[in-house]
C-alpha cells in the first residue's frame, strides 16, 4: 500500500485517521488481510515519521451461541391440482375492458371481485 500512494497522500492526517480507524476497530477479525493491514499501517508510519500511541492488535470475533438446526416440518398438498377463480377472471374482463392493470381494479375496490 505504501507503494501505490504518493508520501503526501499517505501522510495526510485524513489517511492516517482512517487507516487508523480501519485496523483498531472492534470489527477487524484475525486474519492474514488484517495482519496486512497492521504492518502496512506500521510501514506508513515509518514512511511519515509518526507514531499514533495506541495498542494495535489483531482480534477474534466474540464467539456466538451456535444456532439450533430446525426441526423440518412439512404439510401434504396437491400443487398439481388447478384452481379456478372466476371472480378473478370478471376482474380482468373489466381490466381489458377499460384499459387498465387488474391490481389497479383489485386495489381500488378492495375485491378480487371488483
Amino acid at each position: 500500500m505504501a507503494n501505490i500512494y504518493n508520501d503526501d497522500l499517505l501522510c495526510s492526517e485524513c489517511f492516517l485517521k482512517l487507516m487508523h480507524a480501519r485496523i483498531s476497530s472492534e470489527f477487524l477479525s484475525d486474519e492474514d488481510h488484517s495482519d496486512y493491514l497492521v504492518q502496512e499501517f506500521q510501514d506508513i508510519q515509518n514512511i511519515c515519521q509518526t507514531t499514533i500511541a495506541v495498542n494495535i492488535a489483531t482480534r477474534s470475533l466474540p464467539n456466538y451461541m451456535v444456532a439450533l438446526t430446525p426441526t423440518p416440518s412439512f404439510i401434504f398438498i396437491n400443487v398439481m391440482g388447478t384452481t379456478s377463480n372466476n371472480s378473478m377472471h370478471t376482474c380482468n374482463d373489466i381490466a381489458r375492458q377499460y384499459n387498465v392493470s387488474t391490481g389497479s381494479l383489485v386495489y381500488l375496490t378492495q375485491n378480487e371481485a371488483c
